[in-house]
């Protein structure tokens, strides 16, 4: 069932240097006119897109909460592409992205539900026009039904960045922790990590245990089967719970993109990996034998990893953070990274 609101969207581009005009007509998405005064081009525009009442309908699918617009250099982009930028906007009559890149030349319009998960492609390739051009007249083309959006595949991966690589098995010290995240692939090209809107188990729950998050911990020794399902698709792979050797690491490290860059509006997650005999682990944040220390005026760390900088800090500002884990033998592996502040 789709649900339909008369939300014909046409595409208006301007600048604060420009005098440009937009109009639509009656004849659907596809019949969109932008005009344009000669004058001299920044690296970014505003473009400010309009959803309002038109004599044909604009479908959308139920469900639909925000909206996600990817900008691409070319007209039409290539299956698979990266966009330049992405931006998420509420739904609305009229939606203004301020400061977009004049490199922009086409934009692909996705529909997300309440989670901020694609459910469908309202436009696929709506063009811009460059911002070099000085034309009267500029139609900019696009679809008129919103096509939907599915679960490609999942991946199970041992750090909260998608490119860390790909978990085929996991290995567990009793009364000891790991962490793991699922990624799901979708058919209009993102990927995204799952978090607690996918379900874990664990086929042994007398070995280990998971929770909502995705966090294991090992209860006794043995082995057993770790399940990820979303949508309708699982992925499973094997698990071990080893005697407690396995928490004696000889080096820790983070997951994270170092410099840390923390943005004052939010907390920024660690991830945490122990390497023990060449073998990865991902380690919980809330593992009792993590600590963690931060340096630098502004920055803070809570217990369990969220580093957080204060507001009015000034951007570029610098602080290290120290992570040390306490091995079952005494001995310590530790790691320090930079921090800088957006």
């Amino acid at each position: 069932i789709m649900k339909f609101r008369s939300v014909l969207p046409f595409l208006i581009v301007g600048m604060t240097s420009f005098g440009f005009v937009g109009c639509g007509d009656s004849g659907g998405l596809d019949n969109f006119v932008a005009t344009a005064a000669p004058s001299d081009f920044a690296n970014v525009r505003d473009l400010v897109f309009n959803f309002g009442d038109q004599p044909s309908a604009f479908a959308l699918l139920p469900g639909t909460e925000s909206l996600r617009f990817d900008f691409f250099d070319v007209s039409v982009a290539a299956e698979g592409a990266d966009p330049i930028e992405s931006r998420d906007a509420a739904l609305e009559d009229t939606v203004v992205l301020s400061t977009v890149s004049t490199a922009s030349r086409s934009v692909q319009i996705v529909g997300l539900d309440a989670n901020g998960l694609p459910i469908s492609v309202l436009a696929q390739s709506i063009d811009i026009p460059p911002a070099q051009t000085v034309a009267d007249q500029f139609v900019v083309s696009g679809v008129s039904t919103p096509s939907a959006v599915s679960l490609s595949s999942l991946l199970l991966v041992d750090g909260a960045d998608i490119a860390s690589g790909e978990l085929s098995s996991l290995v567990v010290p009793a009364d000891g922790s790991a962490q793991i995240f699922l990624a799901g692939f979708f058919s209009e090209g993102t990927s995204i990590i799952l978090g607690d809107q996918a379900t874990y188990t664990v086929d042994d729950p007398s070995v280990a245990s998971v929770d909502s998050q995705g966090t294991i911990r090992g209860l006794s020794v043995g082995s057993t089967v770790l399940n990820a399902e979303f949508q309708g698709q699982t992925i499973s792979i094997p698990l071990s719970v080893t005697d407690g050797l396995a928490a004696n690491f000889s080096s820790i490290s983070v997951v994270n993109t170092v410099p840390i860059v923390v943005d004052p509006a939010t907390p920024t997650a660690v991830a945490v990996i122990g390497v023990r005999e060449g073998a990865t682990f991902g380690l919980a944040a809330d593992d009792p034998n993590l600590s963690f220390l931060v340096t630098g005026a502004g920055f803070s760390v809570t217990p369990t990893g969220e580093v957080s900088v204060a507001p009015g800090t000034l951007t570029g500002s610098e602080g290290s953070l120290s992570i040390t884990f306490q091995n079952v033998d005494g001995t310590t592996a530790q790691t320090t990274v930079p921090l800088s502040a957006l």
